[in-house]
């Protein structure tokens, strides 16, 4: 079962247009996007969820009318989780702190921080089973970060 967190705007005032959402997201390096989904995927390090821009209660994909989205939902399949989650953390923290928006855990709590996330999503940092799959998940990481700082406006 998908585990999904929700990176949302904290009142209407703050949506943000699709192409602000979909310029961000496809600045990921080796995101693949097909529609409205931005799928991030690293082999080596069985890193691998899917970002999709929405609006609305209904959470419905894509833009709203108006061109404007209020909120990106961050899905990871179940067996993805364990190797995902750190990854996944650091991501929504640095959209929310992008777009000034809140994020809300897999339980509805709101969290606001990549610790937070992280603990929602299995308590800490999962466990790798090589020293190389370690360091491999530390520089995805680390690339995704610098990737999000620089698309970040200055």
């Amino acid at each position: 079962m998908p585990v999904e967190i929700a990176v949302c705007a904290n009142d209407s005032a703050a949506n943000v247009p699709y192409s602000e959402i979909a310029a961000y997201l496809s600045a990921l390096p080796g995101v693949v996007v097909q529609g409205n989904d931005f799928t991030y995927r690293d082999e080596e390090t069985g890193v691998f969820f899917v970002a999709k821009p929405a609006h609305g209660p209904t959470e419905a994909f894509g833009a709203d009318a108006d061109g404007n989205c209020d909120r990106v939902l961050v899905r990871i399949p179940g067996e993805m989780v364990a190797t995902t989650r750190t990854t996944a953390a650091d991501f929504c923290a640095a959209l929310a702190a992008h777009f000034n928006w809140k994020i809300i855990g897999t339980d509805g709590a709101v969290l606001i921080s990549s610790p937070e996330v992280l603990k929602s999503l299995g308590g800490g940092p999962s466990s790798v089973r090589s020293a190389a799959a370690g360091c491999g998940s530390v520089i995805a990481t680390l690339i995704l970060c610098a990737v999000l700082i620089a698309a970040a406006p200055h």
